[in-house]
């Protein structure tokens, strides 16, 4: 995580963009409990190179805001692994529902402490700094109603979860996003429902830019991914995503057929080469955004190059989209 993520603000840094770290504060905290236990086992303590990086980035002019993922919550390191609680995996299922500040296993008090713990460590470093937006963990924000009572209670004003278009019913996961509002331009979402617009709500949505295209388009791409490409700075993660296994579908074949010849989304990323970067700037043209918000996980970050490229191009491009503001 931490090389990944130097990388990529120095590729911005060397391009003038800024980077807007979400940082992962259940993790954290649980670096910071069993910090004596990891420095035994890993020589160091990783809840320190945390705080050093984020406070870097915030000196550097960078940003840092809330992402979490509560099945730490209740993770017990245990020689040398760790046990987390997969029963907690979805941030509106918080044990507690709704609850209150001090109940760290409720929505209000799990956002309380985040926000709270990030302007503690990056208000020394910037006055100004604070902690306004969340991106839930695995994109699970759905229901939506207690997650955004919890955010009012606490301050939080912007949630950038959204990507229009994609849903994933894989347990434990489960999102919906077909029916969003927009792919490109912020909405205030309805309390109950996050794919619809309530103007009256003060929570902000800004969506992650995303983009429907024939899948045969992508056909070398996905073959590409399918190595399952590493980079140097990288290495050493080797994991997969949580899942429970599905049942073999007998028509697999079949729809896997359907969907090489039907229409796959993407949203604008990390590893996105020049190609869809152009693609995706006239998609926000066309729907005349302001901002246009590019995601991607830093161990998930594998072309160097194509970060390189794609802010080159968006640098050439600036008087086009001298009212756009990037979101990275």
């Amino acid at each position: 995580m931490v090389k990944p993520t130097d990388k990529i603000m120095e590729i911005c840094e060397s391009h003038g963009a800024k980077f807007t770290i979400f940082a992962e504060m259940c993790e954290y905290w649980k670096f910071k409990e069993y910090a004596e236990e990891l420095e035994k086992n890993l020589g160091y303590k990783p809840h320190v190179i945390i705080e050093d990086q984020l406070q870097d980035a915030v000196k550097r002019g960078h940003d840092v805001q809330l992402h979490l993922h509560p099945q730490w919550i209740d993770g017990v390191y245990d020689d040398g692994e760790w046990n987390l609680n997969y029963d907690w995996w979805r941030l509106p299922e918080a044990p507690n529902g709704l609850g209150d500040e001090k109940d760290i296993h409720s929505l209000t008090g799990l956002l309380h402490k985040g926000k709270n713990d990030l302007e503690k460590m990056l208000k020394p470093i910037d006055t100004n700094y604070e902690c306004l937006a969340l991106r839930s963990g695995s994109y699970c924000i759905q229901p939506s109603m207690n997650v955004f009572k919890a955010m009012k209670k606490v301050g939080l004003k912007i949630d950038s979860t959204v990507r229009k278009w994609f849903y994933d019913f894989r347990e434990p996961n489960y999102y919906d996003f077909r029916k969003a509002y927009s792919n490109v331009n912020p909405y205030h979402p309805d309390m109950d429902d996050i794919n619809k617009i309530d103007k009256s709500n003060d929570i902000l949505e800004v969506p992650i830019l995303t983009k429907k295209i024939p899948t045969f388009m992508r056909f070398f791409e996905l073959l590409q991914r399918s190595k399952r490409t590493k980079s140097s700075y990288n290495s050493n993660c080797n994991g997969y995503p949580y899942m429970k296994e599905l049942e073999k579908d007998k028509n697999s074949i079949l729809k896997k057929a359907k969907k090489l010849f039907g229409y796959s989304t993407l949203n604008w990323d990390l590893n996105s080469n020049m190609k869809q970067t152009e693609m995706f700037m006239k998609e926000v043209k066309k729907k005349k955004g302001e901002i246009a918000v590019m995601t991607g996980h830093p161990k998930g970050f594998t072309r160097v190059y194509n970060l390189v490229n794609s802010l080159t191009y968006l640098n050439k491009k600036k008087m086009e989209f001298q009212k756009l503001h990037q979101l990275i």
